[in-house]
């Protein structure tokens, strides 16, 4: 892929991303204060995030996600509603996603726990 176009195609999910997380924490009834208090940041932090100037971290939207109460993959969905989005990366990132789909939402989180672990 061109840089350029990947370069675009970063920051357009960025913003992606970071509208999907103004939507739920607005919709949770929080300010980007409130929510950067839970999670020991910045409210700029937080901002950057939601107007997609900086790229979150995984462990950091597993955060955001767990401070806001919803799934974390919940909250990726939420950024691209149509899996066809998702599905353009490697197969082996597409056979990850599609198994942790498939994880009970209740055994979600260890599933993340043991993930990270791994990558350690």
């Amino acid at each position: 892929m061109d840089e350029m176009l990947f370069r675009a195609r970063v920051e357009d999910e960025a913003q992606r991303l970071g509208k999907a997380l103004h939507d739920i924490r607005v919709r949770q009834g929080l300010t980007q204060n409130e929510l950067a208090k839970m999670l020991g940041y910045s409210q700029r932090s937080i901002s950057d995030l939601e107007q997609g100037r900086t790229q979150a971290h995984a462990v950091v939207l597993y955060h955001i996600a767990k401070a806001l109460g919803v799934d974390p993959v919940e909250l990726c969905a939420s950024a691209w509603p149509d899996d066809s989005v998702i599905f353009q990366a490697d197969t082996t990132e597409r056979e990850l996603l599609l198994l942790f789909k498939q994880i009970p939402p209740e055994r979600r989180e260890l599933a993340c726990r043991l993930l990270m672990q791994l990558r350690l």
